[in-house]
């Protein structure tokens, strides 16, 4: 066990914080896969749990399209129970300019509630995932966040990422 930072307490498999995940998969074809998630846990001495599902349809070998939506329980916050929502939707492509490789863009509304700010906040993102070697891929990243916070007034944001993820 670790103290937390700003606070006396400390985290654990069943302490506070803590997250567990949970989820399953259904795939009838090579090309549908859905999945049901459940995450539920502890933070800040109120629990919290987290529904949702995924869905992923191939249209080809090359074009897929995935979609997720899911909705929230947090009990007992400053604003007393709240159901916040979430959904994501995007495209991908394979083998786009080279073999192996994957790219995408997506939209994500991470946090609706209307309780929380006067706007929704809403992440673009685009990726391209390149094979560099049998060992080795690397995936830049860029992200537009508009209204960040649930805010409008708030200013978009850009990021930009790059993953390597390396295998043996």
């Amino acid at each position: 066990m670790f103290p937390l930072a700003g606070g006396g307490s400390t985290g654990g498999l069943f302490g506070d914080p803590y997250l567990g995940v949970v989820e399953v998969e259904y795939a009838p074809t090579k090309s549908i896969a859905m999945r049901l998630q459940y995450s539920g846990g502890e933070l800040l001495g109120s629990k919290f749990g987290v529904v949702g599902v995924n869905a992923e349809v191939a249209l080809s070998p090359q074009f897929g399209l995935f979609a997720r939506y899911g909705s929230g329980l947090y009990p007992n916050t400053t604003l007393g129970d709240i159901r916040p929502q979430y959904w994501s939707a995007g495209i991908a492509f394979q083998d786009l300019f080279t073999k192996n490789d994957l790219a995408g863009i997506g939209i994500v509304q991470p946090f609706i509630l209307n309780q929380v700010g006067n706007a929704t906040q809403t992440n673009f993102e685009a990726f391209y995932n390149i094979p560099v070697s049998s060992n080795l891929r690397m995936t830049p990243l860029v992200q537009v966040i508009t209204n960040p916070a649930n805010q409008s007034t708030n200013s978009s944001i850009v990021t930009g990422t790059l993953r390597a993820v390396l295998s043996f």
